[in-house]
């Protein structure tokens, strides 16, 4: 069987170990993603816009470089030194920004230089080109192993969940005790604990190093170098990232048409393959874009109407329910694996079956938000109950569609270009962030509370308009998805 050619000699890799990696990364960067705002208006003293404008820059191009890194860690380097380089820039990076100003003033004097874009530049940098290579990784072994690949794949997005759930609460508490330098500090000993494991347990073959030339790592270092440069000018413009990165996202759709006449050139039975794989990658972009919400529309909705009064004197922030979303996802797998759900090889049918069932879960949890919000009397506060099925049922559906994704990518993909494929799952990711942007944009002005609307920075949002076409959306994909499914078994039974 073909082998992605930077492939580590996976009996020598303990599944788990890799899990405990993605969560140690998810860990690190959430653990700076989630206070970036605050830190950069509290202590960096910046205006509101300029630290959203960063904000979201190191969110859009960090999910856009996985496309890169799955590149190169496919055919200039291995996967297991793209793990290691990757792992020390975000390193590097969070260790920047974590540098106190009177350690800055000690060692440089009154010139000491400002490095919050050459920290955020290794961030970026780190988080982009790290993303793809452990799906890489496992995807290589579920090869050999085919039965376990669906599991395997919801275990890592069960432990990417992790990080994602303690680097926030982490670095919060570490901020409040002992400010912000501990708590970036913190998110860097993520980073060295993944290293030491990816050191020990990660190994690549002789073959491996065989087929990377002295020309190759040339290659990488001045790809590498060029683009910290271009994220660097990017992140310090950031007027101009908002302006050319829709730009970049269209741009970035040429890889399909590449990739298909790639793939069909080396083997012309790849073409169907490939289309699935793409297919997949449309179902992921929709899907998170629907997800997102959780943290815009779903967030102003909870603040505004939604009883948070615990007791006569407590009330609980609207950011807490942010929570309920990565808890649930441990919680599910959790009791999954206790069960011993059966591994089996999934046709193509279920897998398309599964996403299908997942978009309609995901359709509960916005019907649920919106027969609320529409059925309870204006200005009457809704109880948190509701929000928790929502959440619920949006988890639910997110563990069918997610790992899903990550099988097709690793199954349908030509083993030379696997390292790409791979790098299509954070660019789906990009995409609906993007995309959930536009959905809000789409939502017509309407009726919210007793002024009108509830309010947002550039102008009125229906938030009710968002509900209704995140629920229309979700069930047209989803029983778009499973009729497709039917008529392909249709067709594949008349045809035998």
């Amino acid at each position: 069987m073909n082998q992605c050619p930077s492939a580590p000699t996976l009996k020598r890799v303990p599944i788990f170990s890799l899990n405990i990696i993605e969560a140690l990364f998810t860990f690190s960067f959430f653990s700076v993603r989630s206070v970036l705002v605050l830190y950069l208006t509290q202590d960096r003293l910046m205006e509101p816009l300029e630290a959203l404008s960063l904000y979201a820059g190191l969110m859009s191009l960090g999910y856009s470089l996985p496309l890169l890194g799955g590149w190169v860690a496919g055919k200039y380097v291995s996967a297991r030194t793209c793990t290691i380089i990757s792992l020390m820039l975000l390193w590097l990076g969070i260790t920047l920004l974590s540098a106190p100003n009177f350690m800055l003033d000690w060692i440089f004097g009154d010139q000491a230089p400002d490095f919050l874009y050459h920290g955020l530049t290794c961030l970026i940098l780190g988080a982009g080109l790290f993303r793809p290579l452990i799906p890489l990784i496992l995807g290589d072994y579920y090869a050999l192993h085919p039965e376990k690949r669906e599991s395997g794949f919801r275990y890592l997005y069960a432990a990417m969940n992790v990080g994602n759930m303690l680097g926030p609460l982490v670095c919060s508490i570490a901020k409040i005790y002992y400010g912000w330098s501990a708590g970036f500090l913190l998110g860097s000993f993520g980073c060295l604990a993944a290293i030491a494991l990816v050191l020990r347990y990660v190994h690549s073959s002789q073959q491996t190093h065989q087929n990377f030339t002295r020309r190759n790592t040339g290659f990488f270092i001045g790809f590498i170098t060029i683009l910290a440069s271009a994220i660097y000018l990017l992140l310090s413009s950031p007027e101009v990232l908002a302006e050319i990165y829709p730009l970049l996202l269209l741009a970035s759709l040429a890889i399909f048409p590449f990739l298909y006449f790639k793939a069909q050139k080396d083997n012309p039975g790849n073409r169907k393959s490939v289309l699935k794989a793409f297919s997949f990658v449309l179902y992921m972009s929709v899907f998170v874009m629907l997800l997102e919400q959780t943290g815009g529309s779903f967030s102003l909705f909870i603040d505004q109407r939604i009883d948070l009064t615990l007791w006569e004197d407590i009330v609980i922030p609207a950011s807490i329910f942010q929570v309920l979303n990565p808890l649930f996802v441990v919680t599910i797998v959790a009791i999954m694996s206790l069960r011993g759900t059966k591994e089996k090889i999934l046709t193509d049918q279920q897998m398309a079956q599964k996403t299908g069932f997942g978009f309609l879960l995901t359709a509960l949890g916005f019907g649920l938000l919106l027969a609320c919000a529409t059925l309870s009397p204006m200005g009457e506060k809704i109880n948190p109950l509701w929000v928790v099925a929502a959440f619920l049922f949006l988890t639910l559906g997110e563990l069918k569609i997610i790992p899903q994704t990550l099988t097709a990518l690793t199954r349908y993909a030509p083993p030379q270009l696997r390292g790409i494929f791979v790098g299509l799952w954070p660019m789906a990711v990009s995409y609906g962030h993007y995309l959930a942007g536009l959905l809000v944009r789409l939502a017509p002005n309407g009726l919210m509370d007793e002024t009108g609307c509830v309010s947002a920075s550039s102008g009125t949002l229906n938030i009710e308009g968002v509900f209704t076409l995140g629920l229309m959306l979700a069930v047209a994909v989803g029983i778009g998805v499973l009729v497709g499914s039917w008529i392909g078994s249709r067709r594949r039974s008349n045809n035998s």
